[in-house]
């Protein structure tokens, strides 16, 4: 059925019932797990390159989140019994991170979260999920 899932996370709450929803389907399968999150840059490094105590800082703090939150996922994975990798991408937009990762991964299947947007924020812009499903060429398991 499926050899490599990759399973994103943003570190929420309905990120980690994707998470385990993709564990079960990895362990079901015999596939393996590749879990990424995507960190995104400071957004005020400065002109010309200028780097900041604030740009080190955001930086740290940011990669300190994302390491703990895929330690967490891999241990979970670990105690299922499936072999997990972890990859972190940098990008300011997450869903390019999520598709670049499961292509360089080789991955066969993508499985995320979504949330239902309300008001101005689902007539104006399309989540993070709807460009996944919208750019990626590999199926996509969209948990709600």
């Amino acid at each position: 059925m499926f050899k490599r899932i990759l399973v994103s996370t943003d570190r929420s709450e309905l990120s980690n019932k994707a998470i385990h929803a993709a564990i079960d389907l990895a362990k079901d399968s015999g596939a393996q797990l590749v879990a990424v999150t995507v960190v995104q840059p400071y957004r005020y490094a400065g002109m010309a390159g200028y780097r900041n105590e604030d740009y080190d800082g955001h930086h740290s703090e940011m990669l300190v989140k994302a390491e703990q939150s895929l330690h967490d996922l891999r241990e979970a994975a670990e105690a299922a019994h499936v072999d997990c990798e972890v990859v972190t991408k940098e990008t300011d937009t997450p869903w390019e991170g999520i598709v670049s990762a499961a292509e360089e991964q080789h991955c066969d299947l993508i499985v995320m979260a979504t949330r239902k947007r309300f008001g101005l924020q689902a007539l104006i812009g399309r989540s993070q999920t709807q460009e996944v499903l919208r750019h990626s060429p590999l199926p996509v398991l969209v948990y709600r």
